[in-house]
């Protein structure tokens, strides 16, 4: 956009800790309400296909599609880890977001994912009041829950088109408030550098940002992500071409590796270096 800042989110959410939980009415949580460049920010629509590889070993592709529906925006998002993998560790992650093509506010999202044997779903709503409803089943267990954050309150797809619409400065760091159904996320990202990266041959100026996630409703933390650098386009496309992250467990690299344009069958390779 996870990316596409959005495939990032997703990863780290993904698994979260199961530890006790708050009551996320409960929260006293105050981040910028910031608003969209839409003038500057014009997103490719099509789908973005994502190799993803740990230490050094392909792992799974991720495929992100972006399209437009009346003045909003329809974002889904397929994560399948390789045959290979599967042995070991076997991912399937479909999501799907509706978000404002005014404000990147969200509107509506739903979540399905298969983890080995374990099998969640999740669907959020968002009202233009503030109030934020979601239904999370596991197994035969459903939580509801149904706030108002008090607090400017994103999914991770609104986060993603959020961050990536906004103007940056090195040096500069935001947060986002962010809610997948089921946990509260403090997110943060910080712009370290600029950079050039030779993209298809044509030099693209990019910017280097660098995430943060502080799970707010559990009274223990458990931060899987070490580091990680994310490297977006500084152009109206706002592209994710990479992300590198240091995990508890080696380290990830998620690659940008072919787009298809709406309503266009071939997809196009994407091939790029560090300059």
């Amino acid at each position: 956009m996870k990316k596409i800042i959005n495939l990032l989110i997703i990863l780290l959410l993904v698994a979260p800790a199961a530890y006790a939980e708050v009551q996320l009415e409960k929260l006293l949580v105050s981040t910028p309400n910031y608003y969209g460049e839409t003038h500057d920010f014009r997103p490719e629509l099509g789908t973005y296909e994502y190799e993803v590889s740990w230490s050094g070993i392909s792992a799974a592709n991720v495929f992100l599609t972006v399209n437009k529906s009346g003045a909003n925006y329809d974002v889904s998002t397929k994560v399948k880890t390789y045959s290979g993998v599967d042995i070991f560790y076997k991912l399937r992650y479909e999501a799907f977001g509706k978000i404002s093509g005014v404000d990147f506010s969200p509107i509506e999202s739903t979540i399905h994912q298969q983890e080995n044997s374990r099998v969640k779903s999740t669907s959020l709503k968002f009202s233009p009041e503030g109030r934020v409803r979601s239904t999370h089943q596991y197994k035969s267990k459903i939580r509801k829950f149904d706030f108002n954050p008090q607090n400017p309150m994103l999914d991770p797809f609104s986060a993603a088109f959020l961050a990536r619409s906004l103007d940056w400065e090195i040096g500069q760091t935001r947060y986002f408030d962010t809610f997948n159904g089921k946990s509260r996320y403090l997110i943060s990202f910080s712009a370290t550098d600029k950079i050039k990266m030779d993209v298809n041959g044509e030099a693209r100026d990019v910017w280097v940002i660098e995430p943060s996630v502080k799970k707010l409703n559990t009274s223990k933390q458990k931060n899987k992500l070490r580091s990680a650098k994310m490297y977006v386009t500084a152009d109206e496309k706002r592209e994710i071409l990479e992300i590198d992250s240091e995990v508890f467990v080696g380290s990830v690299k998620t690659k940008l590796v072919s787009f298809t344009p709406h309503q266009q069958q071939t997809s196009v390779a994407v091939n790029y270096n560090f300059q």
